[in-house]
C-alpha cells in the first residue's frame, strides 16, 4: 500500500512516494492526453491506495490520470490555491480571487517556506509558463504570498517564434554576450528575457528592503540557472518545490 504526490504540469507529470518527494519521478506528456502505460504499471506495483495532486494540465490528462486511479481502487485529491494556508505555519494568497491562482504556484510556494523558513523567497518555476513569485515573511510563521509574474517559458518563446515566422530555426544554440549567428541570437534573447523577469522580481523585493533567495524549479532551471548564478549567490535550484507543499499539507 503507498501513498504518493502528484503534479500534473501543462507538459509534464511529475510525482513521488508521499514519504519521498525529493526523489521525484518525471514523464514529459505534451498535453497527449492518456496516462502513460509504464506509470500505469508503476502505480499498479507500488500499489497505490491514495494520491494527493495540484493539476494545471488540460481536463483530458487529469481525467485520465483520476480514471487510472479510481480503476486499481485507489483515492485521488486534487488540491486548488486557498485563500490560506494553515499548519506548521501560516501563507497569506494576496492573489485578487485567491481561487484562480494556480495551484502548482501555491504549493510551490509552501514547499519553497517548508524548505527555508524566515527568509524572503522569490519562487521561479520555468516550465511551458515562467512563473515568477515572491513570497516574504511577516512575523513569525506567518508569510504574505505577494503574488508574481507570468511569461511564456523558454520552449515556448523558441516556437513562437519559429511558428510566427518563415526562416528562424527551432534549434538551441549558445547565450553569448554578441551573438553572431542567428541560433545564438534567438538563443540569447531567450535567456536574457527569462534572467531578466527573475532580476527585475529581484529588485522589486528589495525595493520592500526584501532581498530573496531564489528558488528554480522546472524543466528549464538548468538551463537558466549558470545566468542567475553569476548574479546571485543566494539561489537553490529544486525540482520538487511543488511535491514538498503538497507533502507539507498531507502531513499537516
Amino acid at each position: 500500500m503507498s501513498t504518493i504526490l502528484i503534479d500534473l504540469g501543462n507538459s509534464a507529470l511529475k510525482w513521488a512516494k508521499a514519504d519521498a518527494p525529493e526523489k521525484p519521478f518525471t514523464l514529459v506528456h505534451e498535453s497527449y492526453g492518456l496516462l502513460d502505460d509504464n506509470i500505469k504499471k508503476e502505480w499498479k506495483r507500488l500499489g497505490v491506495t491514495k494520491a494527493y495532486g495540484c493539476t494545471v494540465a488540460s481536463d483530458w490528462m487529469a481525467h485520465s490520470t483520476s480514471n487510472y486511479l479510481k480503476s486499481i481502487g485507489a483515492t485521488l485529491h486534487w488540491y486548488s490555491a486557498t485563500k490560506q494556508y494553515e499548519g506548521d505555519f501560516t501563507l497569506i494568497n494576496n492573489y485578487d480571487h485567491p481561487e484562480l491562482l494556480g495551484a502548482d504556484r501555491w504549493y510551490a510556494a509552501i514547499g519553497s517556506i517548508a524548505l527555508h523558513k524566515n527568509e524572503p523567497l522569490l519562487v521561479c518555476h520555468l516550465g511551458t509558463a515562467s512563473t515568477i513569485d515572491s513570497v516574504i515573511p511577516l512575523e513569525e510563521k506567518k508569510y504574505d504570498f505577494l503574488g508574481g509574474r507570468i511569461a511564456p517559458g523558454p520552449a515556448l518563446m523558441r516556437e513562437g517564434l519559429a511558428r510566427g515566422t518563415s526562416h528562424l530555426p527551432r534549434a538551441f544554440g549558445k547565450r553569448m554576450n554578441f551573438p553572431t549567428n542567428t541560433i545564438d541570437a534567438i538563443t540569447t534573447g531567450i535567456v536574457d528575457s527569462q534572467l531578466g523577469l527573475i532580476e527585475r522580481a529581484v529588485r522589486e523585493m528589495q525595493s520592500i528592503n526584501k532581498t530573496p533567495k531564489i528558488l528554480l524549479a522546472g524543466g528549464a532551471a538548468k538551463v537558466i540557472a549558470p545566468y542567475i548564478k553569476q548574479e546571485f549567490e543566494n539561489v537553490d535550484v529544486r525540482h520538487n518545490l511543488v511535491l514538498v507543499g503538497l507533502q507539507t499539507l498531507v502531513r499537516e
